[in-house]
């Protein structure tokens, strides 16, 4: 059985990044995060850690709904991205992701990108936008 949710995050230039609630879930609602890219594949992913980990971003969950995401914030990392992919800055980039289960881990495709106005927190979410995380 295939299981269709959207995994979906997106970054700006400002340092800010958005992760779906879906994305989170089947990390395990991690509490601290790792943030890596892989240049060459143009692909970032999305990797619990320990709490002792030194390159960790911390998530809060305190008012996560189902229908929103956390935003955690890491300018070094989104401003690479947006290098290696020559972004244009104006815009935040939405690009959905796929779980490996096996990894645990949550892999997003940066030539699947599109951009996005920057300036509202409602389309985060992609209502047609479903993708299969069985891979």
């Amino acid at each position: 059985m295939t299981d269709l949710r959207r995994i979906t995050t997106s970054l700006s230039y400002s340092g800010v990044i958005r992760i779906s609630i879906t994305t989170l879930e089947l990390l395990g609602y991690p509490k601290d995060l790792l943030l890596l890219i892989n240049e060459k594949m143009h692909k970032i992913a999305y990797e619990p850690c320990s709490d002792k980990d030194k390159r960790k971003i911390n998530i809060k969950y305190s008012d996560s709904t189902i229908n929103n995401g956390r935003i955690i914030n890491s300018y070094r990392f989104t401003k690479k991205v947006f290098q290696i992919e020559g972004w244009d800055t104006k815009y935040r980039y939405q690009i959905p992701g796929k779980y490996i289960e096996d990894k645990k881990v949550v892999v997003f495709n940066l030539k699947e990108a599109h951009p996005v106005k920057n300036n509202t927190y409602s389309d985060d979410e992609d209502e047609d936008l479903l993708y299969d995380i069985n891979i």
